[in-house]
């Protein structure tokens, strides 16, 4: 937290990180927001950094 912000869910609601769902459901709503109004990464397409790292690129 800065300032009383938390960042990672700043960043997630402006569409500049995903929530890592694997792990816990912190950041969905936050996620759903931003792809619904296309924030971000979410106004274009892009892949996935799971995927991405498992080599589908």
């Amino acid at each position: 937290m800065s300032r009383g912000i938390n960042l990672d869910a700043w960043m997630v609601r402006s569409g500049w990180a995903v929530a890592y769902r694997r792990y816990g459901s912190a950041y969905v709503r936050d996620e759903d927001l931003a792809r619904r109004e296309k924030r971000g990464i979410w106004a274009s397409r892009f892949e996935m950094p799971w995927d991405w790292r498992k080599g589908k690129r």
